[in-house]
């Protein structure tokens, strides 16, 4: 799922976010490929976009704003957290940004843990039962 501004992929090299307007709301989140619909897929990433977004805070350095992490986290059916979320990547790290990608890694797990529990549709499960999101700036616009 694409969220605040990457995209959205529940199946193989499926494409959710319709369009590249779209793609600029938020960050990818991707999950179990699952069929889904692609509006079911939107939905979805725009519901967990909803509420990540009251808890993301990106660095204000300007040069932080090229970061991006990639959180994954496990949920349980009941939307809470499985396990305890984790860091799969960083992009956009650069010599004037190194110093902020640790802040922004634990500002984006924060996020997640306080957001939890997600309030999802349960029939769902299997689409959002493990997610990978990418937060970067344009989430906390």
């Amino acid at each position: 799922m694409k969220l605040a501004g990457a995209l959205l992929s529940f199946l193989a090299g499926c494409p959710l976010v319709a369009s590249p307007a779209a793609a600029q709301q938020g960050a990818e989140v991707t999950g179990e490929k699952v069929p889904m619909s692609a509006s079911a897929a939107r939905t979805l990433g725009s519901e967990i976009n909803r509420q990540l977004k009251p808890f993301w805070k990106a660095p204000e350095d300007t040069a932080a704003g090229q970061l991006a992490t990639t959180i994954a986290v496990d949920l349980n059916r009941d939307g809470s957290i499985a396990r305890a979320p984790r860091v799969v990547s960083q992009s956009g790290v650069t010599p004037s940004n190194n110093g902020q990608k640790q802040l922004h890694a634990e500002n984006a797990i924060n996020a997640v843990t306080r957001a939890a529990p997600f309030r999802l549709p349960p029939d769902l499960y299997d689409a959002w039962r493990s997610l990978e999101i990418k937060f970067d700036k344009r989430l906390s616009q």
